[in-house]
């Protein structure tokens, strides 16, 4: 609580109870007034009472209706902070999918270049460079007439899995390694 509406309610206590102190006192000296002020006391407390009443009603309408204020502006509060956290959920998204992408980009990059190709008579390849020898040789078993005739005249995916395969033989355990479980799978 406030330091002035402590002070202020001390104040007001202390009133009330002199002010008790003070009719008990003229009560016990001066009894026959007392008696006379019974029908005056009878009157006050019937007009005192329903408007004591009304007054107190008064109250509780208005602090319904300051609740009623403060429960909107905490609904738009509410609101507002469900937007954010919507928001900020988007955001957790996107950086989420970002952050994948791009860890998949380096595991792709790490795997091409771990790539290594030892072929007889000819220098070693290492990552992206094996990528031409591929398709030469790729290219080779391609051109073979028959073969093309076959592949294009059925289904080529068997085919492609069988030429894929002596490709990756022709290759180091490196490449069989990383690729056997892309097209045996």
């Amino acid at each position: 609580m406030d330091k002035a509406i402590k002070k202020g309610v001390k104040w007001l206590f202390g009133i009330s109870l002199g002010f008790i102190l003070l009719l008990a006192i003229a009560g016990i000296i001066l009894p026959e007034t007392f008696k006379s002020l019974g029908t005056w006391g009878d009157f006050f407390g019937g007009v005192a009472n329903p408007l004591l009443t009304f007054l107190t009603f008064i109250a509780v309408l208005v602090t319904v209706w300051l609740q009623h204020e403060e429960l909107g502006l905490s609904r738009k509060e509410l609101s507002r902070s469900a937007d954010a956290l919507e928001r900020q959920i988007e955001s957790l998204h996107k950086q989420n999918f970002e952050n994948t992408f791009f860890q998949m980009l380096s595991i792709h990059n790490d795997i091409v270049n771990s790539i290594d190709l030892a072929s007889s008579g000819k220098p070693n390849q290492y990552g992206r460079d094996c990528f031409s020898t591929f398709y030469t040789r790729l290219t080779k078993l391609f051109r073979d007439e028959e073969k093309r005739k076959q592949l294009l005249s059925t289904t080529c995916f068997p085919e492609l899995i069988r030429i894929s395969g002596e490709i990756i033989s022709q290759s180091s355990d490196t490449i069989t390694d990383i690729y056997s479980g892309l097209f045996y799978s």
